[in-house]
C-alpha cells in the first residue's frame, strides 16, 4: 500500500525510519507500528537489482505525535520471530529534486544542532 505522492511531509516529523531484517515484511511490522495510531503508508524499499528488502522501511503516520510515540515505543525492541531489536527513528525529510540534485547533500548546518539533541535525547531513554 505504497502512496507515491509522497513529496513532502505532512504534517512534519510524521515518518520515521526503521532498521529491520531483511526478511521482515509490511505485515510484521503493520501490527506493531499501528499500536501508536493511524499509518498513512509503508514503505520497504528494495535493491533494484535482485529485488531484495534493503533491510530498512518508512511508516508514515497521519500524526507527528503518533511518530513520537512509535519511536519512544518499539526503538531497540525485537519483533516476533526475529531476534534483531529494531532501530527506530526520525525519517529525515524527503529531498528536495531541486535542491542540488546531484549530490543529493543536504545543508543541514541550521539542524544539525536540534538534530543532535533530538539523537541524544532518543538514544538517552534507551539506556
Amino acid at each position: 500500500m505504497r502512496n507515491d505522492n509522497r513529496k513532502e511531509d505532512k504534517p512534519p516529523y510524521s515518518r520515521v525510519f526503521v532498521v529491520c531484517g531483511k526478511q521482515t515484511r509490511e505485515e510484521d511490522l503493520r501490527p506493531y507500528f499501528e499500536k501508536f495510531g493511524t499509518i498513512e503508508d509503508i514503505h520497504i524499499p528494495r535493491d533494484r537489482n535482485s529485488g531484495e528488502s534493503k533491510g530498512v522501511a518508512y511508516i508514515k503516520y497521519t500524526k507527528t505525535s503518533y511518530a513520537a510515540a512509535a519511536i519512544q515505543g518499539l526503538h531497540y525492541k525485537t519483533l516476533e520471530n526475529d531476534n534483531k531489536p529494531l532501530k527506530v527513528m526520525e525519517a529525515d525529510e524527503k529531498p528536495n529534486k531541486h535542491d542540488d540534485e546531484h549530490n543529493n547533500i543536504r545543508n543541514d548546518n541550521v539542524d544539525s544542532d536540534i538534530d543532535r539533541k533530538r539523537m541524544r535525547l532518543i538514544d538517552s531513554k534507551t539506556d
